[in-house]
C-alpha cells in the first residue's frame, strides 16, 4: 500500500504530539478589502498584509502619538523575540 507524502507527514506529526500555540488575531472584517487590494496590486494577501503592517510600524508616532522612546522600546522587544 502506497501512502501519499502528505499523509505520512501528518501521521508523523500527530504521533509526536507537536504543540504549537500561536496567537491569531481576528481580522475577518478586513479580509474582503485585503483580498481586493491584493488582486489590484497583483500580490498575495499575506504579502500585502505584511507590507501594510510594516508601514504602520514605521509610522507609529503619527498613528498613535507615541514618543520616540516608546517606539524604540517596542521595536527592540520585537527584534529580541525574532532573534531567539
Amino acid at each position: 500500500m502506497i501512502l501519499s507524502n502528505n499523509f505520512v507527514i501528518i501521521a508523523l506529526i500527530s504521533e509526536q504530539k507537536i504543540n504549537i500555540s500561536m496567537y491569531s488575531p481576528k481580522i475577518d472584517k478586513h479580509t474582503p478589502n485585503l483580498y481586493r487590494l491584493a488582486k489590484v496590486v497583483g500580490k498575495p494577501m499575506t504579502k500585502v498584509a505584511d507590507e501594510l503592517i510594516s508601514y504602520s510600524f514605521k509610522h507609529l508616532q503619527t498613528i498613535y502619538q507615541l514618543s520616540e522612546q516608546e517606539i524604540t522600546e517596542i521595536i527592540q522587544q520585537d527584534q529580541q523575540k525574532t532573534s531567539k
